[in-house]
């Protein structure tokens, strides 16, 4: 799936934060539902439904860009974290590649581009 994968913008979202909640330090993802729901809404500013991120982290497990295990690394009941596959993070580089080239430039454009009478 990995290859030229088309995801859409929540699928882009859980994608990149899955990773972001990984401990370096003990090399274990610290990804579960609520940790990458409560990482998007930090970063974004956009509240996001669990049950949303948790229909997309399955989506994205089926399409083979994030593995998971079932864990009670938190000392809590098991939960299940993700990580990204390497599928996954060729796909999130090549997302930030193709960003990154759309928005080039953008910047310095987007005032002239403001929609008339504002």
């Amino acid at each position: 799936m990995a290859q030229n994968a088309v995801l859409g913008g929540r699928e882009y979202l859980v994608l990149a934060a899955v990773p972001r909640l990984r401990d370096t330090d003990l090399d274990v993802s610290l990804a579960s539902g609520v940790a990458v729901q409560k990482e998007i809404e930090r970063q974004t500013g956009r509240l996001i439904s669990i049950g949303s991120v948790c229909t997309t982290l399955d989506r994205l497990e089926k399409k083979k860009l994030l593995t998971s295990d079932v864990s009670d690394r938190d000392g809590r009941r098991p939960k299940r974290f993700y990580s990204l596959s390497e599928p996954g993070h060729k796909t999130l580089v090549e997302a930030k590649r193709a960003s990154d080239a759309m928005w080039k430039g953008l910047d310095r454009m987007l005032p002239k581009l403001a929609p008339a009478g504002r």
